[in-house]
Order: structure tokens, then sequence, then C-alpha cells
């Protein structure tokens, strides 16, 4: 890994930005990071199998989806005031006309229009 810094010094005048900036490359690192089968990797943990249960857990915790539709944050109950075809209980049926989601119990409100 290597990180790219850069110095804008002028000739004689220390502090001074300058331009062009000139870059250093700083060898943090001489390990690769898409080295995943060796073990002193530090960039790389193990993958962790989650249960049904896990996922489950995980969906019902949401508070905000973020999808290509919109964002849709989760709300207390169900808007009344949205029709029901703007209503969906599945995130592939998402489309631009959704303004809210059913997802694992909770509604989820689109916020940006």
């Amino acid at each position: 890994m290597s990180i790219y810094a850069s110095t804008y010094y002028n000739a004689g005048n220390t502090g001074t930005p300058s331009s062009p900036a000139t870059h250093n490359e700083i060898n943090t690192d001489k390990m690769k990071i898409n080295d995943v089968n060796n073990p002193n990797n530090p960039y790389v943990t193990p993958s962790v199998k989650l249960s049904e249960e896990d996922i489950k857990r995980g969906q019902e915790r949401l508070d905000t989806i973020i999808n290509p539709f919109g964002t849709f944050n989760k709300v207390a109950k169900k808007d009344t005031s949205i029709a029901k075809n703007e209503t969906v209980d599945n995130l592939d049926d998402v489309t631009v006309d959704t303004k809210q989601i059913l997802h694992y119990g909770n509604y989820f409100v689109k916020t940006d229009s």
C-alpha cells in the first residue's frame, strides 16, 4: 500500500505554497492488500457465515433504505395518505413512483422527491 503526500514548497522559502505540487511516495506497507490468503494481512479478515436469524435481525433493525430511487426513512406507522399503488412490500418492486416500503414489518417513507 502506498500513500502519496504532496509537498508545496518554493525553493528557498520553506513553508510557502507553490505550484505545481511535488508528489513523494511513502511506502507504509510492503504487503499486498489483495493477498487474501496471507493470514498476516491486517487488511483482510476471514469471512463470516451469517445465519438466517442474524440476517433477519439486521433487516428488522434498519433505520434507512437508500436505493437508486431515493432515500426511505423508517416511520412509526404506515402513512395512510400514501396510495396503495405507491407502497411496495418487496425491495425488488421499488420504482421511481414508490413513496412507501413495507420491509420486515416496518414502514419506510421516501424523504426526497
